[in-house]
């Protein structure tokens, strides 16, 4: 088979049991199986796998594992193939793809995987004048977010996430149309729309992150946007919504000026709802607002110090989640924390914290909360407090060295402490 032919259905079988080979447990088969792979030319392993997408017979597995490994073939060696194909080939690829995609009686799966090969061929062929080489592609995405069917605006809504450039030197000019499709499918009726639209968002504008007046034509977003984190929280068990509000705190936090005050009072209320939310939906709430106060600390200073009061606590509650095991002190090693343990995730963010907003916003909070906990007959609350003044001591140190004497003074008096942890 040339690069120009279809595979025949003898070829077709034989890379099919390839593929089947290549998931099996026995280590020696897929040893084999996989070096077989290996040895396949990549503009004929691209027509199998394609191929092999198509054949809606096939097991999910199967065709997930085909999808992926096509994907990756564009990813890594798309400029070793894609020119031996004929003019003709490579169009019938691209159709391929969007008709995989259209295809709505499909496996959901197999169509967001199939989503992402199409932005990965997108971003090979956008040009380095970021004149794009798939035009079909974009009028595409513009049928499809406006389309009625919901899987088909979660396709649109996919390949932008993946990228964000696809629109590449014609960006400028459909500002507005792009901008609708967010401002409709962040509030769609369909959740999963919303939810989509959302990573889709925040994909956007850290794409973005420096044209500020582009970001501006886009604010009326931001209450759909924070309607569609809330919605997430309430009735799904996905965190994908929530960690797109932790890039675009990242990347683009100034955006959120105008809702500081719905996110801080968002992230605050998720992180106290320990009976609702796992403890990784509630560390990830509590990202936001570390991230939001890192890359914009002045905002938060000046907006957002009012919530300081509560989430100080927060994390100094959050440090005394300890396990108190009776046998640590005849343990041959001692074994540290989880990375993702209350304890480690709530001190590490009270760092964080004191070193983005400084000594004058943070440390009168901390002590006035420590001061409490130094006085507990639970050895928990006195760790967590000097383990607190510890970890802000870096971001603090100008504030706390005028306190300097009182402060050796007070944590002295621990070394007197009956519980043997401290003394260790």
């Amino acid at each position: 088979m040339t690069a120009t032919q279809s595979p025949s259905s003898e070829e077709e079988h034989l890379f099919l049991t390839t593929l089947q080979e290549c998931l099996q447990a026995d280590n020696e088969k897929r040893a084999a199986a996989e070096q077989i792979y290996q040895d396949i030319a990549h503009e004929k392993k691209a027509i199998l796998l394609l191929s092999t997408l198509r054949n809606t017979t096939l097991s999910g597995p199967i065709r997930s594992f085909a999808a992926v490994m096509l994907r990756r073939l564009f990813q890594t060696e798309f400029e070793n193939f894609w020119s031996k194909y004929s003019v003709d080939q490579q169009t019938a690829v691209k159709k391929e793809l969007i008709a995989r995609i259209t295809q709505l009686d499909d496996d959901e799966t197999i169509r967001k995987k199939v989503c992402y090969i199409a932005a990965e061929l997108a971003k090979n062929l956008m040009d380095e004048n970021e004149q794009s080489q798939w035009p079909e592609i974009m009028e595409f995405l513009f049928q499809s977010a406006n389309s009625s069917h919901s899987a088909l605006k979660e396709s649109a809504l996919i390949i932008f996430e993946a990228f964000p450039g696809i629109f590449g030197n014609q960006a400028e000019q459909l500002t507005q149309i792009i901008h609708q499709i967010f401002l409709n499918c962040l509030n769609d009726q369909d959740s999963k729309v919303r939810y989509t639209a959302a990573q889709a968002f925040a994909a956007y504008l850290k794409h973005n992150c420096e044209k500020t007046q582009l970001l501006n034509i886009h604010r009326d977003c931001l209450p759909y946007l924070i309607s569609t984190v809330t919605h997430s929280l309430a009735n799904s068990n996905d965190d994908t919504v929530l960690k797109a509000l932790i890039d675009i705190a990242e990347n683009a936090a100034k955006f959120l000026r105008p809702a500081i005050d719905e996110v801080f009072n968002l992230c605050l209320q998720t992180m106290q709802q320990k009976d609702e939310f796992e403890e990784s939906r509630r560390h990830l709430a509590l990202e936001v607002l570390v991230t939001l106060s890192e890359t914009a600390s002045a905002m938060v200073r000046k907006v957002a110090k009012k919530y300081m009061n509560r989430l100080v606590p927060q994390l100094l509650e959050m440090m005394v989640d300890l396990d108190d095991d009776p046998e640590w002190s005849i343990k041959d090693t001692i074994e540290d924390e989880e990375d993702d343990s209350n304890a480690v995730v709530g001190e590490s963010s009270l760092d964080r914290l004191a070193c983005a907003l400084g000594g004058k916003t943070m440390l009168t909070y901390i002590l006035t909360t420590v001061q409490t906990m130094l006085q507990n007959p639970d050895w928990r609350y006195r760790h967590a407090g000097l383990m607190a003044i510890s970890a802000t001591g870096e971001g603090c140190h100008k504030e706390m060295s005028v306190l300097l004497d009182d402060l050796v003074n007070g944590i002295l008096v621990f070394l007197k402490d009956s519980v043997l942890l401290f003394l260790f």
